[in-house]
């Protein structure tokens, strides 16, 4: 059964069906998780700009949690290298652990202070 909401803007009428519904959701999850990364990858350059002046490594650092709520602000301790490896592949992110929609996403490792999470297949944008 396919169920459609009705909304009037500027005088038209528009129907979204449930299932355009949630595909608005996923594809506003993956957004979100996609500018928490790239906020992230900024942050580690930085990081790697000092440790070429200071030349201290593997300091934990404070990265935004990548999970898709737009309300989250939580942050995770993690080295730049933990943070690289958990990109391991473009369809992963760094979340605080529990932070995980498990019908576009499966922990794929689990960490004491973080976890990753892998989008499943046909879950990315392709652009």
């Amino acid at each position: 059964m396919l169920l459609a909401a009705c909304r009037t803007v500027w005088g038209l009428e528009w129907r979204v069906s449930n299932d355009d519904r949630e595909a608005i959701r996923r594809d506003r999850l993956v957004k979100n998780e996609l500018a928490f990364r790239d906020y992230n990858n900024r942050r580690v350059e930085i990081e790697q700009q000092a440790v070429a002046v200071d030349g201290v490594e593997d300091e934990p650092v404070p990265f935004v949690c990548e999970c898709g709520s737009a309300d989250c602000i939580g942050a995770l301790l993690v080295t730049v290298d933990q943070y690289e490896a958990g990109h391991s592949t473009p369809n992963r992110f760094v979340v605080k652990a529990g932070h995980v929609y498990p019908d576009v996403e499966f922990v794929a490792e689990q960490h004491e202070h973080y976890w990753v999470v892998e989008k499943h297949p046909g879950e990315m944008p392709l652009h």
